[in-house]
């Protein structure tokens, strides 16, 4: 168990928590745990006790480990009191894992076999000289300061993506995009697995261009 967890979720799934009932099923509903595990909601059910809860779902599953109804309560009530309970009632969350995590696609997109050159810092090459602005920064140094580069690239976009869409484009077929308020983005296949690479601004005649602007 963490001693100290951080929580973190999708608005979806903090409404539902707040008014109580399931609203809505939603499979983006994310939950982020200690910034690095990412649990999908599967369906939040509200109970008006822990005891109701523990009677409707699988103790082995809400408390691994735990044999009984009644040291489950215990371990309840050091961190949920009888007057909250009586208050608030009890929320179970089922959650599920996803089938990849991010951080470990993050690392395919970070490692190249056989190379000290990672995917991204590969292309981040491709792109470092099409911005006249320096939108992509300078790709200078060892080649561990270029990954640092690339990585750093990457984790901006992510945090600061306003655009995601899917969609098919030639020829990758079934694509995922995420874009910044700037037009800058990044591309992976839909499944998420493989990284295709960083893209410029919508642009009149990008391709004859060659996306230098």
């Amino acid at each position: 168990m963490f001693r100290s967890p951080s929580f973190q979720c999708q608005e979806m799934a903090l409404r539902q928590l707040k008014d109580g009932v399931l609203l809505a099923n939603t499979i983006s509903s994310m939950i982020l745990l200690n910034k690095c595990l990412v649990l999908e909601v599967q369906d939040v059910r509200h109970y008006a006790t822990f005891s109701k809860m523990l009677e409707a779902e699988s103790i082995s599953q809400v408390l691994p480990g735990v044999k009984s109804t009644e040291e489950g309560l215990q371990t309840y009530r050091k961190f949920y009191t009888e007057e909250e309970e009586r208050s608030y009632g009890v929320i179970a969350i089922c959650v599920s894992n996803l089938v990849v995590q991010p951080a470990i696609l993050l690392a395919s997109i970070l490692s190249v076999k056989g190379s000290t050159l990672t995917h991204g810092a590969r292309a981040l090459a491709k792109h470092i000289n099409r911005s006249s602005n320096k939108y992509w920064g300078n790709l200078n140094g060892s080649d561990s300061n270029k990954n640092k580069l690339a990585m750093g690239v990457i984790m901006d976009l992510i945090s600061n993506s306003c655009w995601l869409n899917m969609y098919t484009v030639q020829p990758h077929g079934d694509v995922f995009e995420i874009r910044v308020a700037e037009g800058y983005g990044a591309r992976w296949s839909k499944d998420g697995y493989k990284f295709i690479g960083f893209l410029e601004p919508y642009m009149d005649d990008g391709h004859l261009k060659g996306w230098k602007h």
